[in-house]
């Protein structure tokens, strides 16, 4: 059988939950000869499956379940809990319009109910420049929920930064949380991962002038999850004629951005495209999965109070 290694370069990351690149897998695939033995080797396509269409394309094999592994043959594992860790993070506002709650249950599945899945997990909240304002472990038991709450913390206000949990296991259905946004009158959430993001996406929300005399109000989150620093490229376009205007701006290493879209972006931008109606593209200079900021936007009534997000 022939490996299609045209799916993918050698050094583009194809396993984002275990870090495997595209070669790292090919010479597994050498050494083992099939996507089973890929699989049991670097545990690629074994945590959130996001993976497994690509481990097929490359070698022509569907990837075994998820569940068909078992312990792997991993020394002391059960099949309760694997080894591992998994960083995910979720961006964190604290001010006079949001606060932020992220929860994540340790719940064990109906199948494996009388397994013990208490695990280790370790968790830092970083500020806009990207250094830790807290950094804390914990035991979270079986079927025990993690909840961390803005405003249970003594933290500087206004608040924008990135909040990083560390999971002690790496089993299926046990690698993401869930943050929600509330004020008093709305609430809005998202679940996250361990993806960096997009490098190369557009905001949904077109406007015009009607649109910047309205009610709604635009909000962007960016943030480098990098240890060097990122320029991140905003291109305001009009959707009729392409005419635009470009910003760059330039993320340290960890660094928070929170932008006002409606008066930082859309209203320079109609000043300079009189009548226009734009849209604002949002790209990296290296167009890699693995080179991208994390970004969210918001989207903010100030006739309601309520607020909506989405992961981008």
């Amino acid at each position: 059988m022939s490996v299609k290694t045209q799916t993918a370069s050698a050094d583009s990351i194809v396993c984002f939950c275990y870090q495997q690149t595209a070669a790292a897998l090919l010479a597994a695939y050498r050494k083992e000869g099939s996507v089973a033995g890929v699989q049991k080797l670097t545990r690629a396509g074994t945590a959130c499956g996001g993976c497994r269409v690509m481990l097929e394309s490359m070698f022509g094999q569907t990837p075994e379940e998820i569940n068909e592994f078992g312990t792997g043959g991993i020394p002391g594992a059960t099949a309760c809990v694997k080894p591992g860790a998994r960083v995910m993070k979720c961006f964190i506002a604290a001010d006079d319009r949001l606060e932020s709650t992220v929860f994540s249950s340790n719940a064990v599945p109906p199948q494996l109910i009388d397994c013990d899945s208490t695990i280790p997990i370790e968790y830092a909240l970083l500020n806009s420049e990207g250094k830790a304002v807290l950094h804390r472990k914990e035991i979270i038991k079986t079927n025990q929920t993690f909840v961390f709450d803005t405003r249970r913390e003594a933290l500087p206000r206004p608040f924008y930064g990135m909040f990083l949990y560390l999971l002690g296991r790496s089993n299926y259905g046990a690698s993401r949380f869930n943050v929600a946004w509330s004020n008093e009158r709305s609430m809005t959430s998202t679940h996250e991962n361990s993806s960096t993001g997009r490098p190369n996406v557009v905001l949904p929300i077109l406007a015009d002038d009607r649109f910047l005399a309205g009610v709604n109000e635009v909000y962007a989150a960016m943030q480098n999850p990098h240890g060097v620093p990122l320029q991140v490229f905003l291109r305001i376009f009009d959707v009729n004629t392409n005419a635009a205007v470009e910003h760059e701006l330039t993320l340290a290493p960890g660094a928070t951005r929170w932008l006002d879209v409606n008066r930082e972006l859309y209203a320079s931008a109609l000043r300079q495209l009189p009548g226009a109606t734009v849209a604002i593209r949002m790209y990296t200079a290296k167009l890699e999965l693995d080179f991208a900021p994390t970004m969210y936007f918001f989207l903010h009534n100030r006739t309601t109070g309520i607020w909506s997000s989405n992961h981008l």
